[in-house]
């Protein structure tokens, strides 16, 4: 049983995602408070021997209140993809993904993304996947086929960086459809949840 040592009333530790890859097991906090109240945060934890010991805590450096962060977590072993689903950066509930990349022993953080055309309420960050040097973000609420019709953003690692590889909605998409609600990244495919 994984307990943190500064786990408080309603942080709701694995809520919302568990990732497991190796010997490193990455859980949600979307309730803790570091940053304000539910601004949220990670837990990262790696296997020695049959114990689990906390390697590190992963925090927002802009976390606020209500972000969330942790809401969904993308994780291949080299980089983990946080979400913060409720972040406010595009307008209120636009969404973005911080990203960390391991460093020894530590995980330091890398770049936060945006959708460049997010707008208020797009929830980018709905679901995050990470294979390699892809990224890719499932925005549910984007419009562009109508309302809440959804979209996925794909980034590629380049030079150090991630940058935005193609933008992607549904040939038959439609309002309500929530393309990107969930989905997964296979070698050379994308697999993506529209409920």
């Amino acid at each position: 049983k994984i307990d943190p040592a500064d786990a408080e009333g309603n942080d709701t530790i694995g809520g919302s995602g568990v990732v497991v890859v190796g010997d490193v097991l990455v859980a949600d906090s979307i309730q803790d408070d570091d940053k304000g109240s539910d601004s949220g945060s990670v837990y990262v934890y790696s296997r020695v021997n049959s114990t689990w010991i906390l390697q590190q805590k992963l925090n927002a450096f802009d976390g606020s209140s209500n972000d969330k962060f942790g809401f969904r977590i993308g994780f291949d072993g080299n980089t983990i993809a946080v979400a913060a689903r409720w972040d406010d950066d595009k307008g209120a509930d636009s969404g973005s993904v911080y990203l960390y990349e391991s460093s020894g022993a530590n995980w330091t953080f890398l770049q936060k993304l945006t959708a460049d055309d997010g707008v208020a309420g797009d929830y980018f960050g709905q679901a995050v996947s990470v294979a390699g040097d892809i990224v890719v973000v499932g925005a549910s609420e984007d419009d562009d086929k109508g309302s809440n019709s959804g979209s996925v953003y794909i980034y590629a690692s380049e030079q150090g960086s991630y940058v935005l590889q193609q933008k992607l909605s549904a040939s038959d998409g439609k309002a309500g459809d929530r393309f990107g609600a969930s989905l997964a990244v296979l070698p050379h495919q994308i697999v993506v949840g529209a409920p």
